[in-house]
């Protein structure tokens, strides 16, 4: 028989405590994303916690590994029909991500929070990942364009699953690297967007949107399928505004006028990130572009869209819409050119 020191008994101990899983998925639920939304000025009414429900949803990755994604609906279900998914930024799921899916489900609609990274990956500002991992594993999804669509899908399918019937309407909102995700999903076969039920794609400041294997958005569809691409960049975000960047955009939209209906903005001033806190908060840019986004989902209350349907009414689908800086916000009247000229 075999004995061990106290010693070896303590390093063994010690071995198996630091050899049991860990928890790497930071928690972000609807108290804290509504104590961010407070923060952020952002209106929710008189939604309280008790008025959502939160559900983390496992399902798997194209590659086979495990993701957490994070459903948020109102209590008593969507009213509007509309499923959101939205794709987080290069931080992964965070409270900002998290907090907008509260801000979608308080106006009546299911938002899910897709989990890119997967589970096993340390996400969102709590994890406080370097500059030098987060952009590894941007670059993980960008350079593997075809596999990020598919990542994409697989979100789309697992919220749709939580239902007994499928949503009637499914948006994708995408935020800085997740914007670059709407960018390459409507590069899909649009027969595949309209299977998987989607009508609406918002990307957030995605900054450059040159698709990494040089696939561009299909110029038709079969069916008279129609789709709605919103496009927000800040004019003071170098990859979006280069020569190159607003030519490939104005292409890809242009050429996909016979079934996507596009709009994209240029905020003057706007730097990348605009939509979150921090140095590059612009407040007018994120209202603006949250509420045409709101507009075409067709969830907002009655005074919202009110609003945003006076500011867009004689704006085309098809405009680049640059709003002229007169304050530190950019709020004043849009210059708006048609992208087609």
């Amino acid at each position: 028989m075999m004995f061990l020191s106290s010693t070896a008994l303590l390093l063994v101990s010690a071995l198996l405590v630091t050899a049991q899983p860990t928890e790497t998925q930071p928690t972000y639920d609807i108290a804290s994303a509504l104590a961010f939304a407070e923060e952020m000025g952002w209106d929710l009414g008189d939604v309280t916690s008790e008025d959502l429900s939160e559900e983390t949803v496992p399902y798997t990755l194209p590659d086979g590994s495990s993701a957490n994604g994070i459903l948020v609906t109102p209590i008593n279900g969507a009213t509007t029909g509309n499923l959101v998914v939205i794709l987080a930024d290069w931080d992964g799921v965070g409270s900002f991500e998290v907090a907008n899916a509260v801000r979608l489900a308080a106006l009546g609609n299911a938002a899910f929070v897709a989990d890119t990274y997967g589970s096993e990956q340390a996400q969102g500002e709590d994890a406080e990942l370097s500059n030098e991992i987060k952009g590894s594993l941007a670059g993980s999804l960008k350079s593997n364009a075809e596999n990020y669509r598919e990542i994409i899908s697989s979100a789309i399918a697992t919220a749709q699953s939580t239902e007994g019937t499928p949503y009637e309407d499914v948006a994708i909102f995408g935020y800085c690297l997740g914007g670059g995700g709407v960018m390459e999903y409507a590069r899909n076969d649009p027969a595949k967007i309209e299977a998987e039920g989607v009508t609406l794609m918002v990307a957030f400041h995605p900054g450059a949107t040159t698709s990494t294997d040089d696939s561009s958005i299909t110029t038709s569809s079969e069916n008279g399928f129609m789709a709605t691409l919103l496009l927000n960049q800040g004019t003071a975000d170098a990859g979006a505004v280069s020569a190159d960047q607003v030519e490939s955009v104005k292409g890809e939209l242009d050429g996909a006028e016979s079934w996507l209906l596009s709009a994209a903005t240029y905020y003057t001033g706007a730097l990348h990130g605009f939509t979150q806190p921090g140095a590059s908060y612009n407040e007018f840019a994120a209202e603006m572009s949250w509420a045409n986004a709101i507009y075409a989902l067709g969830s907002g209350v009655e005074e919202d869209t009110e609003m945003v349907a006076s500011e867009t009414e004689s704006v085309p689908t098809d405009a680049v819409v640059t709003p002229s800086a007169d304050d530190e916000t950019g709020a004043s009247d849009a210059v708006v050119s048609d992208v087609s000229m």
